[in-house]
């Protein structure tokens, strides 16, 4: 796994293969154009050099939906399908899904990062009996997230789920106990962190290891304590 992460934050679309995107393995022939955008990208080339890897599946990475009028993402692998936070109008959200060919009710997992509206307002929308949630206690009790359907974190450990392995990157935010998330799968490591109003050391690492970095920062506390 190379450790050069890239960088997407407000994602149009994107199908991202780390195996595949040119920036992190050059063409034998060429060198890596180093300015060029992820963002809204198609990455495609061929793979026959790789060598096979039956386990190797595109990732896609698609926002819903990022800032104070709601915030949602989805994390596709093959067949699998989470959602990271529900913040987002269900039509819009709906709208969205649909256009990727699939909906709310395929999900197989719901992340979320704390309970706060923007991140959870359609959370009753999106909830069904079997629909497993990740996320912190703390967060689970704010939202409301029944404890049966919780897979909660252990210190220091992750939580194995449907191909993904999904860590909890504790943040400073306004909330019980929120967090963002590693999510490691066979081809890949994705970071995803929204409402960083603050740096922390122990978040270098996490990023310095993933090859996608999806970043959402528009809380900040100076501009919060005086108000409008």
């Amino acid at each position: 796994m190379s450790a050069a992460p890239g960088v997407a934050a407000n994602m149009p679309s994107l199908w991202y293969d780390a195996d595949a995107d040119p920036r992190l393995h050059p063409p034998l022939d060429s060198k890596a154009d180093a300015g060029s955008p992820l963002s809204g990208t198609i990455i495609s080339m061929d793979d026959s050099r790789l060598p096979d890897s039956p386990s190797r599946s595109a990732i896609r990475v698609q926002s819903l939906g990022s800032g104070s009028a709601g915030n949602a993402f989805l994390v596709q692998r093959g067949a699998q399908t989470l959602m990271v936070d529900c913040g987002v109008g269900i039509r819009t959200m709906q709208a969205e899904m649909r256009r990727l060919g699939t909906s709310p009710k395929a999900l197989d997992g719901l992340l979320i990062t704390h309970e706060h509206g923007d991140h959870i307002r359609t959370l009753n929308r999106v909830m069904r009996p079997d629909l497993p949630v990740i996320a912190t206690e703390g967060t689970a009790d704010m939202a409301g997230i029944s404890r049966a359907q919780l897979l909660p974190f252990e210190r220091d450990r992750p939580v194995e789920f449907a191909g993904f392995t999904i860590w909890a990157l504790r943040v400073r935010h306004d909330a019980i106990d929120p967090c963002g998330f590693l999510i490691e799968t066979p081809e890949t490591r994705i970071t995803i962190l929204t409402d960083l109003g603050s740096w922390q050391g122990h978040l270098a690492e996490p990023i310095a290891a993933s090859d996608l970095v999806v970043l959402e920062a528009n809380h900040d506390e100076q501009m919060l304590c005086p108000g409008p």
